[in-house]
């Protein structure tokens, strides 16, 4: 039996507009999640995001205080109504699939998964498999983690266990590499199991 998933949404004052954009693409998942939670921070007026909540249906967490990437996490993975956490950045483009892909792969052996990714543009379609593999060591010249199929990973577009908000949190006082860090430290611990697939999941839009 499929779990049900929580896509949390993260999102501040100066890319909140791409929301709109971010909703269509989750309505056009193949298989949609269960909760759709929205953590903005930096909002001063959240008067219209909480009427969008009520039109579109979605979960809705704002602060007006500025805040760092790693707190968006921790606060959706306190907050989400269901045990699996997706996250998801305002600003990329979730691809049809994925909500799809994570609810058949997730399983009791899983504490978390990430995937590949797009740079930009979509390439080539390539084939839906359903193949994962366990991420078991770090890279000790820049101390990422490395992926067996030795192709990138996308730290940010975490899927993972709620629960394990218990044992690991994402640094609050980075700027940037809050994610990446998180992976390294779920990798490192032997009581965590983070899983890679190499499909490309998202198309990712660094704008710097």
């Amino acid at each position: 039996m499929m779990e049900k998933v929580t896509l949390c949404i993260t999102c501040y004052k100066n890319d909140v507009h791409f929301l709109d954009e971010c909703l269509g693409y989750v309505k056009s998942q193949t298989v949609q999640p269960d909760e759709i939670l929205v953590v903005a921070n930096a909002i001063d007026d959240d008067s219209k995001l909480k009427q969008k909540a009520k039109e579109e249906g979605f979960s809705l967490f704002t602060t007006s205080e500025p805040k760092l990437p790693g707190w968006g996490r921790n606060t959706g993975l306190f907050l989400a109504k269901h045990n699996i956490v997706s996250f998801c950045d305002v600003d990329d483009v979730i691809l049809p699939r994925k909500i799809e892909f994570i609810k058949k792969v997730f399983n009791d052996d899983m504490d978390a998964l990430i995937h590949n990714y797009h740079y930009k543009i979509k390439e080539d379609d390539e084939n839906f498999s359903l193949y994962t593999e366990e991420i078991t060591e770090i890279d000790p010249t820049n101390m990422n983690i490395r992926t067996k199929s030795m192709v990138p990973a996308h730290h940010g577009h975490m899927t993972c266990r709620k629960e394990i908000l218990k044992t690991h949190k994402y640094r609050e006082d980075l700027v940037r590499g809050e994610d990446g860090t998180f992976c390294q430290g779920l990798v490192k611990d032997s009581n965590t199991k983070l899983f890679f697939t190499p499909l490309k999941l998202i198309i990712y839009r660094y704008r710097g």
